[in-house]
């Protein structure tokens, strides 16, 4: 058998109906290799990964309802299209993490247009980053060009104040990590 060095990483790729779509799963380390094909190899690893996802961001962030606020605030930015992007990561404060905000930051938020937009874009990412992923990251770049700190606390992952309280959640346009704290400078 050939060392880890030579096997490099292993990836399980899925190619969805329309045949142009590759969505790339990372997170889970190989056992050993059972068979090498002509255009990669057949790794065994030792988790399941991911089921195939069926649902956008959008979609999904629209049908959660302990979501319901990240979804208004965006509706009210008039910024819903940017949850239809490809490679995609979305960090999505639950409603509790707007709840701990100080009195008057969350109206502040929503009346200063462009606050709004930056506190959503602190959110985002143009890359997909599963959890396996950001504990090899020492910042995480958010599409506002704001780097908040990765952090590992007893197993736990942290971006900045945020622990991710519901990880890897797959969509068809990336991963959604649902968040306990908003990134917002108060």
């Amino acid at each position: 058998m050939p060392s880890n060095e030579a096997l490099g990483n292993c990836y399980l790729i899925y190619l969805l109906q329309d045949n142009k779509t590759l969505i790339t799963v990372e997170g889970g380390e190989y056992m050993n290799v059972e068979d090498r094909t002509k255009n990669g190899r057949i790794c065994v690893i030792h988790q399941l990964l991911y089921q195939i996802p069926t649902k956008t961001a959008y979609k999904y962030i629209s049908e959660d309802r302990n979501v319901s606020t990240f979804l208004l605030l965006a509706s009210k930015a008039q910024d819903l299209d940017t949850f239809k992007g490809p490679n995609m990561t979305v960090l999505v404060p639950d409603n509790a993490a707007f709840s701990k905000l100080a009195p008057g930051v969350l109206q502040n938020i929503t009346s200063n247009p462009e606050l709004l937009k930056g506190v959503l874009s602190n959110h985002m990412a143009d890359e997909v980053f599963f959890t396996e992923g950001l504990t090899h990251l020492r910042k995480f770049t958010a599409k506002s060009g704001t780097s908040f700190p990765v952090d590992i606390k007893e197993r736990e992952v942290y971006i900045g104040s945020a622990k991710i309280i519901n990880a890897d959640v797959s969509i068809l346009n990336g991963v959604v990590q649902i968040i306990d704290t908003v990134l917002v400078e108060t």
